[in-house]
């Protein structure tokens, strides 16, 4: 069995290369839709692609303008769709564990480095 770090690491490649495949004809990217659902939560990081964001004139005093909301509307069906290719063959409580056991792996993680 091939270590978590190089699943980690494959699955992230996949997850990447689904999205681009999803918005090629979008402009975004996978970093651009986790800074559109970051806007509309209010919780906007401080992020180089965020002016571009502005620019668009999708994301205005940190939180999504009408355009934006049109934007992620529109981008949702496509997201959804690799979102459930990724959680082909497993149920609601597979995919919540999972998610689970890696939030408590990095969480163990951080503790450690934080006591070095």
């Amino acid at each position: 069995m091939k270590p978590i770090g190089y699943w980690l690491k494959h699955l992230d490649t996949l997850i990447d290369s689904a999205f681009d495949r999803a918005l090629t004809d979008t402009g975004l990217t996978r970093r651009h839709w986790r800074l559109l659902n970051e806007a509309r939560a209010g919780t906007l990081p401080d992020d180089p692609l965020v002016p571009e964001l502005i620019a668009r004139g999708w994301v205005l005093n940190g939180t999504l303008t009408e355009a934006g909301e049109q934007t992620f509307a529109a981008t949702r069906a496509r997201v959804d769709g690799v979102r459930e290719t990724l959680a082909t063959g497993m149920t609601v409580e597979d995919y919540t564990a999972t998610v689970a056991n890696l939030a408590k792996m990095a969480a163990n993680l951080e503790a450690g480095l934080a006591k070095s």
